[in-house]
């Protein structure tokens, strides 16, 4: 009887889980569309146009499996010519026990006026530190040992990525560090991608991730690399 009555707490405690993920979700999702309402985008719950395949381009969305993009907000600024998406994504690593589960607010931009090179952005662990040594080297920039300590920078060719990350971009990100936002950025070609990984941002931070988001954006904008 002390066993089955132990199932039976055991099935109870797996209800109240599923079910709070359900509440939670459903309530991420209530505060996205408001949200979106609020700042004039469309709103869609779930990828039903085959956003997860196009953003395969983008490092992040080949990581992992059981992928999915959900509370898709979608606005083009038509006077800057800027195609904006923020929107949740979640992928796992691993199996059973093993497996992680990681969830990001990811903002996406599109735009004519922007002329990247492939490159991909991330803070530097000490794992990066260790692949150093062993000659995998990544994008310094000796002016801003700030960033080149914190941040690690790959992307191909060199010079152009050298030229996309301008003084401004540099003493920015430097700046954002410090504040302890450390951002993950990827672009190549008229797209560009901002998150922080593992972070979904909350709807009290939505505004300012948005905010911090474009003014990075703006910044390659700037920087007018095209390709030579």
């Amino acid at each position: 009887m002390g066993a089955i009555y132990g199932i039976g707490g055991m099935v109870l405690i797996i209800l109240i889980i599923v079910g709070l993920a359900i509440f939670f979700e459903y309530k991420r999702r209530q505060e996205m569309e408001t949200l979106a309402r609020q700042f004039h985008f469309r709103f869609f719950p779930k990828d039903e146009s085959g956003l997860l395949e196009q953003l395969e381009v983008f490092d992040l969305f080949t990581k992992g499996h059981s992928r999915e993009i959900r509370n898709i907000m979608e606005r083009r600024i038509k006077s800057r010519d800027i195609l904006m998406r923020v929107f949740d994504y979640r992928y796992v690593t691993g199996s059973g026990k093993n497996s992680s589960t990681y969830n990001q607010t990811v903002i996406y931009f599109q735009s004519e006026h922007l002329h990247l090179p492939q490159f991909i952005l991330h803070p530097e662990s000490i794992f990066h530190k260790i692949g150093e040594a062993f000659g995998f080297k990544d994008i310094d920039f000796p002016a801003y040992p700030a960033f080149s300590k914190h941040y690690r920078l790959v992307g191909k060719p060199e010079a152009r990525v050298r030229g996309a990350f301008t003084p401004p971009i540099l003493t920015f990100l430097e700046q954002e560090y410090t504040q302890k936002r450390r951002w993950w950025v990827e672009g190549q070609n008229h797209e560009l991608i901002v998150y922080r990984k593992n972070k979904r941002a909350s709807a009290k931070n939505m505004v300012e991730f948005m905010k911090v988001s474009t003014q990075i954006f703006d910044y390659f904008v700037e920087t007018g690399t095209e390709p030579s």
